[in-house]
């Protein structure tokens, strides 16, 4: 006889088997009850049957058919967002946590290592993300209380024929995402304040729910912002391996999560020409999760703090399995989107974003971005825990030159050649001028910090 873990709700309908998938089928009364359980159930986020064991109910339709491909050109595309997750903390990066769902959009698309948030916290980072600019042009330098300036990515899709939605944690002051863009969203403004694994899984469950039944004759547009792993964390007993600490399966917890969406694209055949995103907000906080070989946390704006995981799939543009060392930043997916999406060459206005478009990138048509920074490089700004006075930026990359001001993650200001020393190790200002992690600077340590020094008096404003 076989025993398995059952986890029930108030009216003993099972919510949550610890079985094999393959081998497990329940009855349409559970799916119904499943559906309507909103809020109250635990695990109402599983619709469908992710990679990883534990596994999954499947809410019984008799009603629904088997989705079939609609051709189109433009992209869905899909974001998954989350919250204070280490460069180092999922398998794809070096971590012993298993994330297989999530891995799988690196094996099937391309894993970037030195990509960046514009901010090494929440609410700057989003608003970077959502407008393509940088915080001093956002208004946003600092979690909430701020006041966002600036169109969002989801507003011009949205005038592209794309439909929008938004599930999970908003965190912008000021406006709802219905008010920014958003034809549908089920959110909150900054998540739980306690363990609460079910936050997650009602994103999860809504953003299926939403996918699936959208109008298939126009592209999509959706954000799933998870909470996870930010601490408080917490994982249904039942899911937990006791082998891994809390927050490891914490990870584990949003890989499950992000695993069902998958699935249902994969479920509707639409995986070819779906834009599938994956990205941290800003680098974990102390004490819990990994930055790899990095330095500094959440609210540093040392590498640990602000190079993020970042993972993108799209099989009809992107050659599976790459790699990219180039840098890019969050600012840069809002011009990279509207390429991607403004296929039929509309005239548009000048958003005059702070990011550059991905696409050629990404399609292999070219392997760096070139820029005004050191060497040809771009210029990268990144913001972190305010300074003494009104000044939030915090550091700059120049190629591969990185200047960092004094601050609560720095005592003193550093200069650092990211390529012969990416942990930020060596300060070249105070190091000896033959070091070997100095080699290659352009002009005088001192000099050279002034000057980008100047660059970022020059943007913060």
């Amino acid at each position: 006889m076989v025993s398995d873990k059952k986890l029930y709700d108030s009216n003993g309908n099972i919510l949550f088997r610890e079985k094999s998938c393959e081998n497990t089928s329940y009855s349409k009364k559970t799916g119904r009850a499943l559906k309507t359980l909103g809020a109250l159930a635990l695990t109402a986020y599983l619709p469908a049957c992710a990679s990883e064991s534990p596994t999954a109910v499947t809410p019984t339709n008799p009603t629904t058919q088997e989705a079939t491909p609609i051709p189109r050109t433009k992209p869905d595309i899909v974001v998954f967002i989350s919250d204070d997750m280490g460069w180092g903390d999922l398998s794809s990066y070096g971590a012993a946590t298993p994330t297989p769902n999530i891995d799988k959009i690196a094996n099937e698309g391309i894993r970037f290592t030195s990509a960046y948030t514009t901010a090494a916290l929440c609410a700057p980072s989003r608003a970077s993300f959502y407008t393509g600019w940088n915080p001093s042009n956002t208004g946003v330098k600092w979690n909430p209380p701020h006041e966002l300036h600036g169109i969002i990515i989801a507003e011009v899709l949205r005038s592209l024929g794309y439909q929008t939605a938004l599930f999970g944690k908003w965190h912008i002051e000021g406006y709802t995402p219905l008010e920014k863009g958003f034809d549908y969203a089920k959110w909150e403004f900054n998540g739980p304040v306690e363990a609460d694994p079910g936050f997650d899984a009602r994103s999860t469950r809504n953003a299926v729910e939403w996918y699936s039944n959208r109008d298939r004759t126009q592209p999509a547009f959706m954000v799933v912002s998870y909470h996870d792993p930010h601490t408080i964390n917490g994982v249904p007993p039942a899911f937990a391996l006791p082998n891994m600490t809390l927050y490891q399966n914490t990870v584990r917890w949003l890989d499950r999560n992000i695993g069902i969406v998958l699935d249902e694209i994969k479920r509707q055949d639409a995986e070819r020409n779906t834009f599938v995103l994956f990205f941290s907000d800003n680098g974990p906080q102390k004490g819990y999760g990994s930055a790899g070989p990095y330095t500094g946390n959440k609210g540093s704006c040392r590498e640990g703090g602000i190079r993020i995981p970042l993972l993108i799939r799209w099989p009809a543009e992107i050659t599976p399995g790459r790699v990219s060392e180039t840098p890019i930043i969050l600012t840069d997916f809002f011009q990279t989107f509207i390429n991607a999406a403004n296929i039929d060459n509309r005239t548009l206005p000048d958003y005059n974003s702070d990011g550059v478009n991905l696409i050629p990138l990404l399609q292999g048509q070219i392997d760096s971005i070139n820029g005004n920074g050191l060497g040809g490089g771009r210029e990268l700004f990144f913001w972190g825990l305010p300074l003494i006075g009104n000044s939030h930026a915090c550091a700059i990359r120049s190629g591969d030159i990185k200047y960092l001001r004094e601050g609560a993650w720095n005592t003193n200001i550093s200069l650092h050649n990211l390529k012969l020393d990416p942990t930020e190790s060596v300060n070249c200002i105070i190091a000896p001028p033959e070091h070997p992690a100095c080699a290659g600077l352009p002009e005088e340590p001192e000099d050279l910090a002034e000057r980008l020094e100047e660059k970022i008096k020059e943007i913060d404003h």
